[in-house]
């Protein structure tokens, strides 16, 4: 996916949120995962990107950390 092109819908002006999303595709999340997971500021940025980067499949990881 085009990092630069995905957004979190209702955040083009809220840049943490914007970056957690670059950061959890980066790790590995699907689109759809990283935004749902992106949204919600009280998970754990770090242990959610631990997950996928130890092989926990995205969706898997997504309802681990929701």
């Amino acid at each position: 996916a085009d990092l630069a092109a995905l957004e979190v819908p209702g955040t083009e002006s809220d840049p943490v949120r914007c970056w957690r999303l670059e950061e959890l595709c980066r790790a590995g999340y699907d689109e759809e995962d990283a935004t749902e997971i992106a949204f919600h500021l009280d998970i754990d940025l770090h242990k959610a990107v631990e997950l996928v980067r130890r092989g926990c499949p995205s969706r898997i990881a997504a309802r681990i950390v929701l």
